[in-house]
């Protein structure tokens, strides 16, 4: 019976040691002293829904469940998600108007999906009240990128009465989103997906026509992000809502995969406007130009979003985006396209970059919805 008794042990201390992990977790997330500090939703009675409201089975990847909802949750922010009748997170689009000159596709990621805010306080809403215009979003988080913004203005956005296409162009990630072997080679091509699946998202291929993509084989094509994700999933969402631990995790995993690190110390934060491959920004430029066409004689005005990292080194290490050839390219497309205008917030003055940012995450704040509003409306 020594076996008995060794195991007993074995188990006494592995129960220990959890219950110490998890009291050092709790001490540590009460203090801030991780990245992630939140509650599990046993304690704080709010759970996050997103990955519930997010879907990944579209031509275009990543986007929400029509009619659907969902609530967000993080250190800093608590808002209830809606989408409407396509999906998007916007009013209906049933009652828009028939006249084109009163509609605008808004194309973008997370940052004109309105990542934090209320949808009243996001930038579009803003911007729809200061010029009188309809502001359909057609913009999605979780690594939505610009060969996606290309799909989805080609297969849906597209279909819907509007004069004017705006582009929320994010370099900070907006390079990197469709680079299948940055995803790959960082490991999590394969997120938020069971064992054995990947991500259902397009990604330019190498080697071919400039702006051509694939799907890998083998994708998950479950209806939302939830059930995508499997047992394994849902067994991390267990976790997830009953032990502080999982902040210990979801940190470790953030510094493992080098994505909101930190939102204080951008000398060491990657930079899209100045660091991105030529691989990327070609790429990137070709599927902007198919918008132009896609387009036909709309007009289309991108404008460029700047994070921390990016202001930091504009401004402290004097780097200059006009050195860049995704930045080249935009500029002589404006000069050549009657129909093109390229924005650039990096050049618009702002007291405090830090501010535009929400504290616990790089998104807009609220501050940073209105400062970006005020911005455009003169432009656009």
């Amino acid at each position: 019976m020594h076996w008995i008794k060794n195991l007993r042990n074995i188990l006494f201390s592995f129960f220990c040691g959890l219950i110490t992990l998890e009291l050092g977790a709790f001490l540590f997330s009460k203090n801030e002293l991780l990245i992630f500090n939140s509650a599990p939703s046993l304690y704080s009675g709010q759970k996050d829904t997103t990955s519930s409201w997010r879907s990944e089975n579209s031509n275009w990847g990543a986007w929400h469940l029509p009619d659907g909802k969902g609530k967000a949750i993080s250190g800093c922010f608590n808002v209830d998600y809606i989408s409407n009748e396509v999906g998007a997170r916007d009013d209906s689009f049933n009652t828009i108007s028939i006249d084109p000159s009163n509609n605008i596709i808004l194309l973008g990621d997370s940052f004109a999906e309105g990542v934090g805010v209320p949808i009243e306080q996001t930038s579009h809403s803003i911007l729809e009240k200061e010029l009188d215009k309809n502001f359909l979003n057609f913009g999605s988080s979780y690594n939505f990128g610009p060969l996606q913004y290309k799909i989805i203005y080609r297969d849906l956005a597209s279909k819907f009465v509007h004069n004017k296409v705006v582009i929320f162009f994010l370099p900070a990630n907006d390079f990197t989103d469709n680079d299948y072997d940055y995803w790959n080679q960082i490991g999590v091509n394969t997120l938020g997906v069971e064992k054995g699946k990947e991500r259902h998202r397009p990604y330019y291929k190498r080697d071919q026509f400039l702006g051509s993509y694939f799907y890998p084989e083998n994708t998950s094509n479950a209806v939302n992000i939830f059930e995508a994700r499997g047992k394994e999933g849902k067994i991390k969402d267990f976790i997830g809502s009953y032990f502080w631990t999982t902040n210990i995790l979801k940190t470790i995993r953030s510094l493992y995969y080098s994505q909101n690190i930190s939102w204080d110390d951008e000398t060491l934060d990657y930079s899209g406007y100045f660091e991105a491959t030529t691989f990327q920004q070609r790429n990137v430029m070709s599927s902007i130009k198919e918008i132009i066409l896609l387009a036909e004689d709309k007009e289309v005005v991108v404008v460029s979003i700047p994070t921390a990292p990016d202001y930091w080194k504009f401004l402290s290490d004097n780097r200059n985006p006009k050195d860049m050839y995704w930045h080249q390219t935009l500029t002589e497309l404006e000069k050549k396209e009657a129909n093109f205008r390229f924005i650039d917030l990096i050049y618009e003055p702002v007291d405090n970059y830090k501010e535009l940012f929400h504290s616990c995450d790089g998104h807009w704040s609220e501050f940073g919805n209105k400062w970006v509003a005020e911005a455009l409306k003169s432009k656009i």
